[in-house]
């Protein structure tokens, strides 16, 4: 089975991800490690980089990727081509009132928390949830400046708790 390389998603790789294979990201930082998703952490893995290499869908980290150009458009337009089709925004469309909450105007361009943590690489959902919480506090919806506060902390106390590979209750 060949897999279509066009299926590795380098936007939701770990910033220091050297390859992909098996269905995993990897680096060599001294011993082989690979990319645990779910704990939003690196760990040494059993096998050796020459064992991967040969595996049917081995693809290593693009040399060109991407600029901070790049990120900054894809962080702006989605990286799913979708906005080829929509309406080109004026610069009145950038002034105007923002979509959501969450939608910002930064160097003339509109947007939304979400563009911010896929741009800076956030995959832990923890983590995106705590940095959420901490954008707005006290002004989302009932909450309190304090209750957002607690709840972003406690999100990223779970954050740091999945990386360590702790679980609470």
């Amino acid at each position: 089975m060949v897999v279509d390389m066009s299926k590795v998603d380098w936007l939701k790789a770990p910033e220091d991800a050297e390859f992909y294979a098996g269905g995993n990201f990897y680096k060599q930082s001294g011993a082989l490690m690979y990319w645990r998703r779910e704990e939003c952490l690196w760990d040494k893995s059993l096998y050796k980089k020459e064992m991967i290499v040969n595996h049917h869908d081995y693809e290593p980290r693009p040399k060109e990727w991407p600029s901070e150009q790049r990120i900054d458009i894809v962080g702006t337009n989605g990286g799913d081509g979708a906005h080829y089709n929509a309406p080109e925004r004026t610069t009145s469309d950038l002034n105007a009132k923002p979509v959501s909450k969450y939608h910002r105007t930064i160097k003339g361009v509109q947007v939304d928390l979400y563009d911010v943590l896929v741009a800076y690489g956030v995959t832990c959902p923890a983590l995106a949830h705590g940095i959420k919480k901490a954008m707005l506090p006290g002004q989302r919806h009932a909450k309190t400046f304090e209750q957002d506060i607690d709840e972003a902390i406690a999100s990223l106390q779970r954050a740091k708790d999945l990386a360590a590979g702790t679980t609470t209750n």
